[in-house]
């Protein structure tokens, strides 16, 4: 399949990609089961037809549950680690998780 073949609304989808429509407005449409066929146009858009986008999906990588994905693994996020990074010495380690952060009481 030529990457710059247009498909017309209606045609069934050779394979599962994401697709734009051929006047470059922006319109996008993720073709996700080989088969079924392609949808109209927006009421909006000027093209005549779905293209497959540049890029998609070979060229992205595998797939979830494709089995080559990148598997789970230890994360470490800046500003998560500890309760040390960011808070008041008399907060959480002190036993009152709310210092500092609750409002105080009315006057009166």
């Amino acid at each position: 399949m030529a990457d710059d073949k247009v498909f017309r609304p209606g045609e069934k989808v050779e394979r599962s990609a994401i697709y734009e429509c051929d006047s470059g407005c922006g319109h996008r449409w993720i073709g996700d089961v080989k088969g079924d066929p392609f949808p109209s146009l927006p009421e909006d858009c000027k093209g005549g037809g779905w293209k497959l986008e540049a890029g998609t999906p070979m060229d992205r990588g595998p797939g979830a549950s494709s089995g080559a994905e990148s598997q789970p693994r230890e994360r470490v996020v800046p500003g998560m680690g500890s309760a040390t990074e960011g808070y008041d010495s008399g907060g959480t380690r002190q036993g009152d998780p709310l210092s500092g952060v609750e409002k105080p009481p009315p006057a009166g």
